[in-house]
């Protein structure tokens, strides 16, 4: 089960466990979309049916506050005469900023109170890493600042027995109650035994707190006064009392009797401090021994106070593990301040002041780690014996960077590519979504958050030379309140130009349909726009004639510039809806089926000269680079192209459209002329055997968003769990998926009987501690933090294709520095744990489809014992994903041929002389110049051959001694400098060729027929030219004057 699923689970079994108790009760969910919480709509819209059963009511916000408001509501219905049900349960999501917006609202719901049959629960997305945000989010003060308790899960399991008991506890306080939830709950996966759940509290005696006159909940005719008196009084006095009485916080791990080093935390560094004992050689025996206990916190504000001070008045010292600000350590100092006995606390502090646990970052394992050090050191003076090796701090690791960054990008054919675009002296502002990612693009100087979007001009306008901007909104973020950021523009009179990108789907978070039904039509929106006081308003769409009967003015794209110079020159606010589909989406509707790319582009790789033009044009990461005897090249990445055909504005005749002609199919594929029975492979030695019970096996995958690791991490889970071994499952994404970095961790164990239920629940990769790295990308591979991870019995398989960054669109020279990168990683496993192969070509020639290089690698490393699955697991665990089943099952058997037998694979494929480095071969003269001799004789004949040669080498008849006797000077000044290869003799060689073989129309004319194009395009596609039905080959080439 992953942490999205256990959320989209917890509404129904609310349900059901009322209707087992006889409540006459219904269930609602409202909020807004965002990490970690980002999918929850989508994955409820899919239950449609059955939440329509357990009468769930889901109606999406259209911001954070609406939806707070909404949920409100639903306590409010059923104090009233004429209400239908007993009790709503609802349930509000947001991420971190909609919690911060949504606190006026919140606050006065929460202190009107809840229903006895209703209650309410506040799923906070927090991103303490800042992986997907733009400012960390920590949001235990807002939810203290309003008095809501707030509750945090470390684990796939406890979000839905966190998730009950914080229904539980609103019920019975009548307060809100919140639930921390992050990536590292929401993205895992995880085996669930529900018959172990616990969903039952019970409510306390009434002596434990002060019961007000008329109870604690919701009523009517109630006054603010009375509202504050009775929170602070009685009801959050009820939720303490609710707590102890249930006994949430307990010693999870460690010296349950006692001990003399407490270590108190919560949520899921909870489970990261067992971890990080762990490697530090402490199992639960040993930190018996030693005197620790961990005590893990359910309800962190406000906290059980009796239960904690007792665990920690026993104790001589406590250690606080927390994630960001001190939240926990606050709480437990008051505590203790007044007691008689009280230990030493340290945190984030030690006890001389220095910085333990820093604030400002995400706490890895060696962070705890270092800190139990040093609490373990306030214990050496007493009876415990700790050992010194236990007492001494790691030396801290330089890991080398090799300085490449891969920041998130578009997708290819983004329709921000081009709606992005400024013209010259132009600036824009931006805000949140899809189009923050030109900031990478150095295409905006500053952004707000959601809403602001605009407003910032109105400061900045009276103090700057430029009378004008322009201001990139999303259709979602014009929708969630942006829309007021315009109205204050136009009250405020300034020159702005709104762009509002008009794409249909939440990109950004998997998808979804906008919520606003007809509000989202781009005429509709370009209507509200002018009722609002906007001067002009102009639709710019891909597909113009949908908008044919509009009253607004319309243009295709390719009129954006200039109608920005135009509307920049305008006196007052205008916008511009730029209307195209979301590239994304498209993509996936091909990959159901839903419909097919009607015409695909490819580059004649002769006729291209290396400009990266298309790349400037297109901004598209579609593009990448072909290495070729003549130099770098460019290529279209057909499994990753979206079909926005930006690359060919430019009109370069390297460009050939195709239209008409499917994809081949498996069968057909001209290089399936190698079958998979030709190449038997032996079962490796390694198999799910080889786990000793209660061992763990950790695997660590780096690739790029789009690339399949989170697909081949699902696989691997699913294979581990119908193995029967217990898995954990951590997908890394954020703004990865957009062309970023990914990564998905995996553990996997035997049971163990006499192992802790805790031991596995921490998704960490620990410091030179992962068993297994699979590295697809090795940029992300090669960052100091994947390398901390990788240590001397890491195996490690990296493929070599160089995926570039999206700064390559802009940086046509832009090298990959594969050598290095691979070096830095030898240097932490050791050579021989280090295997290397160009994986992504040799599927894309072996299946036709390099994008299936996300499953040729797990059978790459399950050949070579890297994963300890059964086979048969594994390709059950295939098939399960549903998609293009026969091609990846295919994928994966390839995989274990190039393990196993590479060398025949590749000689097969290529010949006897293998794979062609043309990179290397194009630095050796004597390789340029035959190439080059046989290129001018298909030039043009023989003889020009022959003169090229001549310049080249001493031959009794030269063309022109004069020129024959400066390269001789030159081969001989050039032999007496150096040994090494001759840098300036392969200028000549290179670049006289260039001076006979001009590329003018009419050779341009003979490499676009002289066949090799049409192979490439038979090889992919199927269909013959010349008949109906068939393809349509369309080549572009300027008119000769």
């Amino acid at each position: 089960m992953t942490g999205m699923q256990m959320l989209v689970k917890l509404p129904v079994l609310l349900r059901q466990c009322d209707k087992d108790r006889g409540f006459d009760t219904e269930g609602f969910v409202s909020g807004y979309r965002g990490t970690p919480v980002g999918s929850l709509d989508l994955q409820l819209m899919r239950m449609e049916k059955l939440m329509k059963e357990m009468k769930i009511t889901f109606i999406p916000g259209i911001n954070e506050e609406i939806a707070a408001s909404s949920v409100q509501g639903t306590q409010q219905a059923c104090v009233l005469q004429d209400k239908t049900v007993d009790g709503v349960f609802a349930i509000w999501y947001a991420k971190g900023p909609g919690i911060d917006r949504s606190g006026d609202a919140i606050k006065h719901a929460n202190y009107a109170g809840t229903t006895k049959r209703g209650g309410v629960l506040c799923l906070a997305g927090d991103d303490p890493a800042c992986k997907s945000s733009s400012l960390s989010h920590q949001s235990d003060f807002n939810f203290r600042d309003m008095n809501v308790p707030i509750l945090a899960p470390g684990s796939v399991a406890e979000l839905l027995e966190y998730g009950v008991y914080g229904i539980q506890l609103s019920r019975f306080s009548g307060c809100w109650a919140a639930m921390r939830v992050t990536s590292l709950m929401v993205d895992s996966a995880t085996n669930v035994n529900f018959d172990k759940l616990c969903y039952e509290t019970s409510d306390p005696p009434l002596t434990d707190f002060a019961m007000p006159n008329g109870g604690l909940h919701l009523r009517l005719r109630d006054d603010w006064i009375s509202q504050d008196v009775r929170m602070y009084k009685h009801k959050l006095k009820a939720v303490e009392a609710f707590a102890y009485h249930n006994k949430w916080d307990k010693v999870v791990w460690g010296d349950r009797k006692g001990g003399k080093l407490g270590i108190v935390t919560a949520g899921t560094i909870a489970y990261d401090v067992i971890e990080a004992m762990q490697a530090m050689g402490i199992d639960e025996q040993k930190a018996c021994e030693l005197g620790i206990s961990v005590y893990k916190i359910a309800l962190v504000w406000p906290v059980d106070s009796l239960s904690l001070s007792h665990f920690a008045s026993s104790k001589s010292a406590v250690l606080v593990v927390e994630e960001k600000r001190s939240f926990l350590e606050s709480q437990l100092k008051d505590i203790l301040f007044n007691s008689p006995v009280r230990p030493k606390v340290i945190g984030k502090q030690d006890l001389e002041g220095k910085i333990l646990l820093p604030e400002e970052v995400d706490l890895s394992l060696l962070h705890i780690s270092n800190a139990i050090r040093r609490a373990l050191r306030l214990l050496s003076d007493e009876t415990v014996e700790v050992p010194p090796s236990l007492l001494m701090l790691p030396p801290q690791q330089q890991l080398a960077n090799v300085g490449m960054k891969r920041s998130p990008y578009y997708c290819s054919g983004c329709p921000h590519n081009s709606s992005t675009v400024l013209p010259g002296g132009s600036f824009a502002l931006g805000g949140i979504g899809c189009h923050t990612l030109a900031m990478f693009m150095d295409r905006i100087k500053f952004f707000s958050p959601m809403g602001g979007e605009g407003a910032n001009w109105i400061g900045m306008s009276p103090y700057l030379k430029s009378k004008h901007v322009f201001v990139n909104v999303g259709d979602g973020s014009f929708i969630h309140s942006t829309s007021m950021a315009v109205r204050a523009c136009v009250a405020a009179g300034v020159n702005v130009t709104f762009k509002v990108l008009h794409n249909g789907t939440v990109a950004m978070t998997g998808g979804q349909p906008n919520d606003t039904g007809v509000r989202a039509d781009p005429e509709v929106m370009g209507e509200q726009l002018l009722a609002e006081g906007v001067k002009q308003v102009t639709i710019i769409a891909d597909k113009p004639r949908e908008h044919k009967r509009s009253s607004l003015r319309v243009l295709p794209r390719q009129e954006l510039m200039a109608e920005q110079l135009r509307l920049s020159q305008v006196e007052g606010v205008t916008a511009i809806i730029f209307d195209q589909e979301c590239a994304t989406e498209r993509r996936r509707r091909r990959v159901r089926k839903q419909e097919e790319m009607k015409r695909r582009m490819f580059i004649h790789e002769e006729v291209c000269e290396g400009c990266g033009d298309c790349g400037v044009q297109s901004n598209c990461v579609g593009l990448a680079p072909k290495e070729t005897m003549l130099g770098r090249k460019r290529m279209i990445d057909q499994s990753n192209c979206n079909a926005d055909y930006s690359c060919n504005k430019g009109f370069c005749p390297s460009f050939v459209a195709v239209a008409g002609g499917k994809p081949r199919n498996l069968e057909d594929r001209a290089l399936r002329r190698l079958k998979l029975s030709d190449f038997p492979v032996p079962e490796p030695c390694s198999s799910s055997t080889s786990l000793a019970p209660g061992q763990v096996h950790s695997i660590l995958l780096f690739g790029v968003g789009g690339c399949g690791i989170i697909t081949a991490g699902a696989i691997i889970g699913r294979a581990a769990h119908a193995a029967g071994l217990r898995v954990n499952v951590l997908h890394q994404v954020g703004l990865s998926q957009k062309n970023g970095s990914v990564n998905s961790m995996i553990k996997v164990a035997r049971p163990d009987e006499h192992a802790s239920e805790f031991s596995l629940l921490s998704v960490r990769a620990g410091t030179r501690a992962v068993d297994a790295v699979i590295a697809l990308d090795l940029i992300s591979a090669s960052y100091p933090a994947s390398l901390a991870s990788i240590g001397p019995s890491t195996r490690v398989l990296c493929n070599t294709h160089a995926i570039m960054p999206g700064s390559f669109t802009r940086d046509r020279d832009l090298s990959f520095p594969t050598e290095d990168m691979l070096l830095g990683i030898t240097q932490r496993a050791g050579e021989s744990n280090v295997t290397s192969s160009e994986m992504y070509a040799l599927c894309e020639d072996l299946i036709g489809d390099g994008g299936k290089v996300n499953v040729f690698s797990l059978g790459f490393a399950y050949q070579k014992g890297m994963l300890p699955l059964p086979r048969h697991r594994l390709l059950e665990g295939i098939r399960e994903t549903g998609v293009a089943v026969d091609l990846n099952l295919a994928a994966f058997e390839w995989g274990r041929v190039a393990a196993a037998e590479s060398k025949k694979l590749e000689e097969a494929l290529y010949g006897e002389s293998g794979r062609e480095e043309v990179v290397e071969d194009r630095q050796d003269p004597e390789k340029v110049r035959r190439d080059r001799k046989q290129r001018l004789r298909s030039y043009q004949d023989e003889a020009l051959a022959t003169k090229y040669e001549q310049v080249k080498e001493e031959e009794k008849n030269p063309v022109d001694e004069n020129e024959k006797q400066a390269v001789e000077a030159m081969e001989e000044a050039e032999g007496r400098a150096s040994s090494r290869v001759k840098s300036l003799t392969l200028a000549v060689a290179t670049n006289y060729y260039k001076l006979l073989a001009y590329k003018d129309e009419i050779e341009v004319a003979r490499l676009l027929s002289d066949g090799r194009l049409q192979e490439e395009i038979d090889k992919r596609l199927e269909g013959a030219r010349g008949t109906r039905g068939s393809r349509v080959v369309t080549l572009q080439q300027a008119p000769t004057p």
